[in-house]
């Protein structure tokens, strides 16, 4: 990769990259107390595995070389 390009490849990673959490927003923590949340288990879960995270088919348009290297989503 030519390094010059950096700032565009993390442009448009970070435009298109999700994790694919399919429970929104409310479902990423837990009410543990008066006051108190937490980050639900589930999701921390979730976002350990590797494979539920996509990035934009413009990411590998742009950067071939990663066609095979990143998950592409829908």
């Amino acid at each position: 990769m030519d390094f010059t390009q950096w700032k565009d490849l993390a442009s448009i990673l970070t435009g298109t990259f999700s994790i694919n959490w399919p429970y929104g927003v409310e479902g990423i923590f837990l009410k543990v107390g008066k006051g108190e949340t937490m980050l639900n288990p589930a999701f921390v879960s979730h976002v350990r595995e590797v494979s539920n995270w996509t990035a934009g088919q413009h990411l590998v348009d742009c950067f071939p070389f990663l066609q095979g290297a990143v998950n592409i989503g829908a």
